[in-house]
C-alpha cells in the first residue's frame, strides 16, 4: 500500500510538472515597455560595442549590422515615451526627448537645429509569434520594433565618455582636436 502511495505521488508530480511548463501566460511586454527598455539600454552606450548592438537586435524585427561610421544623437537625460495607438498587431509609440546636437564619426559636434526645443521620435512596433522551445508547443508574442534603429541616442554623461574613449584611442590629431572641442560642449550640457 505504501509503495502504491508512492507511485501515485511521484506520477502526480511527474506529469504535473510539464504542464506546469506548457501553461504559462501569454508575458508579452506592452509596446511602451518595448521602447521604454530599448531607450534606457540605448541612452547609456548599450550599442556602443559589438556585443551590445547584437544584443539590441532583439529589439528589431530585421536588425541591421553595426555600423562602421557611427553617428550619435545626443539627447537630454529627461525623456517621455507614450503609447499613442493599439490596434491588434500593430502599435506606434512616441517618445519625447531634448536634442542636444549630433556628433559625427571624426568625433565633430554638430548643434540642434535652432527653435526646436523637443524633437519626437515614432516607434512603430508588430507582434511577431515566437515558439517558446523550453515549454513545448506553447506560443507568446513579443512586440519588436519595425524600423532598424543605425543612428545611436546617447544620454550626455554616456556621449562623455564614447568621445574621450574614442579621443584616447585615435592618433590622428585632427580627431583628437575635434573631440576636444566636443567635450567642452558637452561638459556645458552636463
Amino acid at each position: 500500500m505504501k509503495q502504491l502511495l508512492a507511485i501515485s505521488i511521484v506520477l502526480g508530480i511527474c506529469t504535473a510538472i510539464p504542464i506546469m511548463a506548457q501553461a504559462p501566460a501569454d508575458s508579452a511586454k506592452a509596446p511602451k515597455q518595448v521602447v521604454e527598455e530599448f531607450l534606457a539600454m540605448e541612452t547609456q552606450g548599450g550599442r556602443l560595442t559589438a556585443e551590445g548592438w547584437a544584443k539590441a537586435d532583439g529589439f528589431f524585427v530585421h536588425p541591421v549590422p553595426m555600423p562602421h561610421e557611427k553617428r550619435v544623437v545626443v539627447v537630454s537625460k529627461d525623456y517621455s515615451v507614450y503609447e499613442v495607438s493599439v490596434k491588434e498587431d500593430r502599435a506606434e509609440v512616441y517618445n519625447d526627448f531634448e536634442d542636444l546636437g549630433s556628433i559625427d564619426s571624426a568625433l565633430r559636434y554638430t548643434a540642434p537645429p535652432s527653435g526646436f526645443l523637443e524633437t519626437t521620435t515614432v516607434y512603430h512596433l508588430v507582434t511577431l509569434d515566437r515558439s517558446n522551445s523550453s515549454a513545448g508547443k506553447a506560443k507568446s508574442s513579443e512586440w519588436k520594433i519595425t524600423e532598424p534603429a543605425s543612428t545611436l541616442w546617447l544620454n550626455v554623461e554616456t556621449a562623455i565618455r564614447y568621445v574621450a574613449a574614442r579621443r584616447d584611442k585615435t592618433t590622428n590629431p585632427a580627431i583628437r582636436k575635434n573631440a576636444d572641442r566636443t567635450l567642452a560642449i558637452l561638459r556645458r550640457h552636463h
